[in-house]
């Protein structure tokens, strides 16, 4: 790793290549794990709460999409991720804790 005094050696230059071409991938992670932690806000609404009246924590698929839709929270491309997500006709089983 060390190279002297030479300012623009091989390796470092070859270190900063790569931190430039991750960057992309660095903000996918990001936006990815920002995405899941803003589903709190979600689950915690008084909206959403009342979608389960018994209380066994489990949501309908579209009741879900729709709650998501009305946060406002994410864009319509998130929404489509986060409903691919989820096993086509299941329902949704969530745990929150209060």
């Amino acid at each position: 790793m060390l190279e002297g005094n030479i300012v623009n050696g091989t390796i470092g230059k070859q270190l900063l290549d790569t931190l430039i071409e991750s960057q992309q991938d660095v903000e996918s992670i990001i936006r990815y794990f920002t995405m899941f932690l803003k589903l709190d806000e979600v689950i915690e609404s008084e909206k959403f709460k009342d979608l389960d009246p018994d209380g066994k924590n489990i949501v309908s698929k579209r009741d879900f999409q729709r709650q998501l839709e009305i946060s406002k929270s994410y864009s319509s491309e998130e929404i489509d991720y986060l409903m691919k997500c989820i096993i086509s006709g299941w329902s949704l089983s969530l745990k929150w804790c209060h």
